[in-house]
């Protein structure tokens, strides 16, 4: 089970600017907060179970051999190949060949070809469209040596926290665990680079050990957009206090957006430049039509209060197909899922089975709480519903978008349903601009 809260973003950052978080220092001089804000913030609204993350079934000898032979191959990969450039991917979404690839690094993987190393969080069953080399970190970062997280330090954060918040949620040893865990891999990647010796990085989630072990030997980081950029993104949003290249910061040299929607109300230390995506700015025209179902966009935080309300409006409206979309995170749980609706016969549960652009074109309304596919909808022409629970005020800037629909209940949500769709003229993805990405990279060198 998963215990939900609902978040005071501005109340986070005026307890971050109060108590002065963005000011610790380890004895070793390093600015702190930066590196776990995230991790504290997440706990606040969500404590996991170890029924959460159970796996569904044992490995077959096959995943073993194949995991094997994929670690011996990156091991020679990690000794043998340099490029000019390195890019971290997270492959999860399925091509027409049935191949796994990132659809977010996937413009920039086509355009460096040859001269670019491709480290991926790879499984051992499933087909890859590139070449992968597996992120080692995990099996190699346990030979480095990490110091403890200060007490006074982590009493200085439990402190803000149960003012601000009332509770402190995070133990020492949990956080002290994701700091070692920092430090080690940080010292992973820092001697990892300086064998490589590429003279770009490309991150396509926040990872802070990247960033930090890339820029202490001068190597520019890239990140690459992967998730809506707003004020209440704890993940890309910082307080007033935080200035553009903030010393108290880790942050990518720059952010490559979507498109130049993003990053204009976001207070960030980092600078954002649009290349567009060409997956996200697919033509409406090359898109499926629609049959009249519902997709839920579920994730491992919204997902039971969503199949909940999901399984009322099924019992009143049977007659709606309904596709529940798992997030990747949830993956490992889709036996639950389809235990708790294999009453229902008019429901679909999926993973990455189908595109999501084309799961939204065939939709005749996508709902969901807080997602950046929300986006993606409104961008395609489609009507989006959000159920007003928990963290929903974090898509507030499109509120008064045409075809967005707030609801309670399950008959607000079939009104939805039954709306006719509105024009749109919106963009929030732009089509993938290699010429304008080429002229940063030939201004960025190491």
């Amino acid at each position: 089970m998963i215990e939900v809260k609902t978040v005071d973003y501005e109340k986070w950052f005026e307890m971050e600017e109060k108590y002065s978080l963005f000011d610790i220092k380890t004895e070793e001089g390093i600015y702190i907060w930066d590196i776990m804000r995230w991790y504290v913030n997440r706990y606040i609204y969500i404590k996991y179970t170890r029924e959460t993350v159970s796996t569904e079934s044992a490995k077959s000898f096959r995943f073993y051999y194949k995991g094997m032979l994929i670690i011996i191959g990156s091991f020679f990969s990690w000794i043998t190949k340099k490029r000019n450039n390195i890019i971290f991917s997270i492959s999860r979404n399925l091509d027409r060949e049935n191949m796994l690839y990132d659809i977010i690094c996937d413009d920039i993987i086509n355009l460096l070809q040859d001269d670019i190393i491709i480290i991926d969080r790879r499984k051992a069953l499933p087909e890859y469209r590139y070449t992968i080399e597996y992120n080692l970190v995990n099996l190699i970062k346990r030979i480095f040596i990490s110091k403890k997280l200060s007490i006074d330090i982590f009493n200085t954060i439990s402190h803000a926290m149960q003012s601000s918040f009332g509770e402190m949620q995070i133990t020492y040893n949990e956080l002290n665990k994701f700091y070692e865990d920092y430090q080690k891999e940080y010292k992973y990647y820092r001697f990892y680079f300086k064998w490589k010796k590429p003279k770009r990085i490309f991150i396509c989630y926040d990872e802070k050990s990247v960033i930090a072990a890339a820029h202490s030997l001068k190597i520019p980081v890239l990140e690459l957009q992967h998730s809506y950029i707003g004020r209440y993104f704890i993940g890309f949003s910082y307080p007033n206090i935080i200035t553009k290249h903030d010393k108290r910061t880790i942050y990518p040299d720059y952010m490559l957006t979507f498109s130049d929607y993003w990053g204009k109300e976001v207070n960030t230390p980092f600078y954002t430049y649009s290349i567009g995506n060409t997956y996200f700015s697919t033509e409406t025209d090359k898109l499926p039509a629609n049959n009249g179902s519902i997709l839920v966009i579920s994730n491992m935080i919204h997902g039971e209060i969503l199949s909940q309300i999901i399984l009322q409006y099924m019992q009143k409206f049977p007659d709606v197909h309904i596709n529940f979309k798992l997030h990747p995170h949830e993956f490992k749980i889709t036996t639950k899922y389809k235990e708790f609706f294999q009453n229902q016969k008019n429901i679909t549960v999926l993973k990455n089975e189908i595109a999501m652009n084309v799961l939204i074109a065939q939709s005749n309304i996508v709902v969901l709480i807080d997602s950046s596919t929300f986006y993606e909808v409104l961008n395609i022409g489609a009507k989006a519903a959000v159920y007003k629970v928990m963290s929903y005020k974090n898509l507030s800037n499109c509120f008064s978008h045409p075809n967005v629909y707030l609801f309670d209940t399950i008959d607000e949500l079939h009104n939805a349903y039954i709306a006719e769709k509105k024009e749109n003229n919106i963009t929030f993805f732009d089509k993938f601009n290699a010429e304008k990405l080429t002229s940063l990279l030939n201004e960025i060198k190491s």
